[in-house]
């Protein structure tokens, strides 16, 4: 059985499963969500300071150009799902 991580619910603990996201990014998360309120999108992480075009596209299980494919978790979502099955 996966774990379902939710951006908009999560705890910095689980935040921090997530690839590319550290301690710090997910504590981030958490300031900017508790701030503004629940994400509209995978695309508004990008308003969190650190959350770049590559950290999103790794989230979505995409390669930034140039990047090799990430070899650990599976993600399995959409810009307008904010699940991860991992």
């Amino acid at each position: 059985m996966s774990d379902t991580i939710d951006l908009n619910s999560a705890a910095l603990e689980q935040l921090d499963r997530l690839p590319g996201i550290n301690d710090e990014l997910a504590g981030r998360i958490v300031s900017y969500r508790d701030e503004h309120g629940p994400f509209g999108s995978l695309d508004d992480l990008r308003h969190v300071a650190g959350i770049n075009e590559a950290i999103v596209l790794e989230l979505l299980g995409e390669n930034p150009p140039g990047q090799q494919a990430s070899t650990g978790r599976a993600t399995h979502l959409r810009r307008s799902v904010w699940a991860w099955w991992l």
